[in-house]
């Protein structure tokens, strides 16, 4: 019964994918390929211009993201990370910015 009244399955699409290719070409380099497919969504915000909750539809989205990574030695990995590859703009919470394209690199020691 709960689940369906409208706001309590605000934000909760009905279909969502997660997927990933894991990519070996050297015994000390990985590659890693994440998908994910979010499909439309009801959503709510407050209008201080009205003073009422407006309700929207969010479009869906993919999202690609891209990890690399270099043993160098026993210890020690460098990476390399692009999330977002293809720049999708999407909307995640109402009236923030969804992440763009994005990058970080860098190198990881274990003790």
């Amino acid at each position: 019964v709960e689940k369906k009244q409208k706001a309590t399955i605000l934000k909760i699409p009905k279909q969502r994918v997660n997927s990933y290719v894991d990519i070996r070409p050297f015994r000390s380099t990985q590659s890693l390929i994440s998908h994910v497919f979010l499909g439309k969504r009801d959503d709510a915000f407050y209008n201080p211009a009205t003073y009422a909750t407006e309700y929207v539809l969010d479009k869906s989205y993919n999202l690609f993201n891209l990890n690399i990574s270099q043993n160098i030695n026993g210890n020690t990995d460098a990476f390399l990370n692009i999330g977002n590859i293809f720049n999708t703009a999407y909307t995640d919470v109402i009236g923030y910015t969804a992440r763009p394209r994005n990058y970080t690199l860098g190198i990881g020691y274990r003790f």
